[in-house]
């Protein structure tokens, strides 16, 4: 799959807003990076109820939130199976 065309497999597409930034500093300040704080807040912004990451970064500070449910993609697959 070429990422030029993501936009045929997306189901939605997010704008920045104010709302989207906001919650990605207050995500930065919990220690995550910069852009994952961006995607992660259009995750939760969209009503996500999951983002899926191999990230190890990501994954090490997933218990700080509550507003979404970060895992990784064999985690996320066992979790929906059991």
């Amino acid at each position: 799959m070429r990422i030029s065309k993501w936009k045929e497999y997306a189901v939605k597409d997010v704008e920045e807003g104010p709302l989207i930034i906001e919650t990605a500093k207050e995500l930065n300040e919990k220690g995550f990076h910069k852009i994952d704080s961006l995607h992660i807040a259009c995750a939760i912004v969209s009503n996500c109820e999951s983002f899926l990451t191999t990230d190890d970064h990501i994954l090490k500070r997933a218990s700080l939130l509550s507003d979404i449910k970060i895992n990784d993609p064999i985690g996320f697959i066992r979790d929906i199976t059991l």
